[in-house]
């Protein structure tokens, strides 16, 4: 991805995803989707030589990780914040994978194609590796990011977000 070309290959090839990874987070935590279009801004008004790669990136991540064909040990993830939620999606040929939420006592069982939202600094998580090929791609923000662009973090989801679409 260091190249212009490379780079520009792969935005253009996950510009779909990317927006569906954004339209995901605008509509779980909308304060979050927000913090995350202030940064990218943030970063254009910083840098404006960046402000061509920002306007294809089209996700308001500011950080991804690839995991590739392994497990994870029950972890909490420290780059992020705890009220921030965390997009992960499996895409590949594989079956027999599970994730499990030790916090809360639940398992589940992933398949290719599924996108699944937590907190994932607040939530202890692993995922089992699964029989097949799967890559798993993590989109999270990284707190850093914002505060080295002076972005304010956004602040735990409310139920209230949504009264006034469930209740007249």
């Amino acid at each position: 991805l260091r190249s212009p070309q490379t780079g520009g290959r792969y935005l253009a090839a996950m510009t779909d995803t990317h927006a569906l990874l954004s339209g995901v987070l605008r509509i779980i935590q909308p304060e979050l989707y927000k913090t995350g279009k202030e940064a990218l801004l943030a970063i254009c008004k910083k840098d404006p030589s960046k402000s061509q790669v920002i306007s294809q990136w089209g996700n308001t991540f500011s950080a991804a990780s690839v995991i590739s064909n392994r497990a994870t040990q029950s972890h909490r993830d420290i780059y992020s914040r705890f009220e921030y939620m965390d997009i992960l999606t499996s895409v590949g040929r594989f079956e027999n994978c599970y994730m499990h939420l030790e916090s809360l006592g639940l398992g589940m069982m992933l398949q290719p194609g599924c996108l699944v939202a937590l907190s994932g600094k607040t939530l202890l998580h692993e995922v089992t590796p699964g029989e097949g090929d799967r890559i798993c791609l993590a989109w999270y923000m990284r707190s850093s990011v914002h505060a080295s662009l002076d972005v304010s973090p956004a602040s735990w989801m409310k139920l209230s977000t949504y009264e006034r679409f469930v209740c007249p």
